[in-house]
């Protein structure tokens, strides 16, 4: 992967190619369906293919929100963006659990 970091922008985010956007999206939305949401989709009987676009649509969320901060690590942001957003997606979640 080329380097996409200048010295004036140290986030990764802002002068993505499309490629790399794609695989920035795909890399949070594992970080999602692997770690951060996996108390709530592991209680869900959604499939992994609805889990994974659920995923990727938050990941496209964060990456165009303010969580996106070039200060703080990505894993980091990608908490602080869950933790604000878990009531949302706990109601959303409810939905795949039949309640």
């Amino acid at each position: 992967m080329k380097d996409i970091m200048t010295q004036e922008d140290t986030c990764p985010t802002r002068l993505m190619d499309f490629e790399t956007k794609l695989r920035y999206h795909c890399y949070l939305a594992f970080l999602l369906g692997f770690d951060l949401l996996q108390p709530v989709l592991g209680d869900t009987t959604i499939s992994c293919d609805d889990a994974f676009d659920y995923c990727t649509l938050l990941a496209e969320e964060f990456h165009n929100g303010e969580f996106d901060d070039k200060d703080v690590p990505v894993y980091e942001c990608l908490q602080a963006f869950v933790a604000d957003k878990m009531p949302s997606i706990e109601d959303e979640m409810k939905k795949y659990k039949g309640f």
